[in-house]
């Protein structure tokens, strides 16, 4: 079960575990993820073990972060993550989502790929979050009509819509 929240604080107290802090980006400061969150312009998505932060970049467009504990992460995050697609393209303005996938994050792009996301472009040693040297970083998007043939519901509406269409 997802729901959205304006409240960053469960992802706030995931993002500075001691575990999960490296990979966020540079610095071991705190990460306070509550003034994002409280932004309506944005979507937090929570499950269980953790969630999701799409940050709006521009009309429809999304930059997702996953934060989960390692206890969410497996087959409960795949079926967190398909009703998290599907709840942020069927009930918000997104077109397209994108995410960065470092090199030395290989979990990042397994997720990504799984989810349907597929590579647009990459750039090489330019990413040096959790590791003293500087690796490659995959951007990786997902748009709706891509999400759309994969999500099993939205098949199944799509042909009903359809049957409804010739029906008539």
């Amino acid at each position: 079960m997802i729901r959205r929240t304006l409240d960053g604080t469960f992802l706030t107290e995931i993002a500075n575990r001691p575990d999960i802090r490296p990979m966020i980006g540079p610095g071991d400061g705190f990460v306070d993820l509550r003034p994002i969150a409280s932004n309506p312009e944005h979507y937090v998505i929570e499950a269980e073990h953790g969630g999701w932060l799409l940050e709006a970049k521009g009309p429809g467009v999304y930059e997702i972060h996953s934060l989960f504990l390692p206890e969410g992460r497996g087959a409960s995050f795949f079926k967190a993550a398909r009703e998290m697609l599907r709840y942020v393209f069927s009930r918000s303005d997104a077109t397209e989502i994108w995410t960065r996938c470092p090199d030395d994050n290989p979990g990042a792009r397994m997720a990504a790929l799984k989810n349907g996301f597929r590579e647009v472009f990459r750039r090489e040693d330019v990413w040096n979050v959790g590791t003293p040297e500087q690796c490659g970083v995959s951007y990786q998007s997902l748009t709706i009509d891509g999400w759309a043939l994969r999500d099993a519901e939205a098949l199944s509406r799509g042909r009903e819509f359809h049957e409804v269409l010739e029906a008539a």
